[in-house]
């Protein structure tokens, strides 16, 4: 199998606190990401505002595919507006 390789590490950015839920299913797929693509994935907590603050680092990040989010679907939804928001701010 072809391993993909890159010049950077993939983050996968979980805007909530570190050991909760969503962390703990964020990590265990970042170890399989990493063994399956041969590349080192690092997991960011970056909690706030509801989640808010870690979304919208996704949605400013570089569209070069080594961003990710780790996130519930019920609190993305929610934030929609918020993150239209922040989006056109900055």
């Amino acid at each position: 199998m072809r391993r993909w390789r890159s010049p950077s590490h993939i983050r996968l950015i979980v805007p909530f606190t570190s050991g909760g839920p969503t962390d703990q299913v964020a990590r265990r797929l970042a170890e399989s990401l990493a063994v399956e693509l041969g590349q080192p994935v690092v997991v960011e907590n970056l909690a706030g505002a509801s989640g808010a603050i870690g979304v919208a680092r996704v949605a400013r990040a570089p569209t070069d595919g080594y961003g990710l989010t780790a996130s519930r679907l019920g609190d993305d939804l929610n934030r929609e507006r918020v993150l239209k928001y922040i989006v056109k701010k900055t």
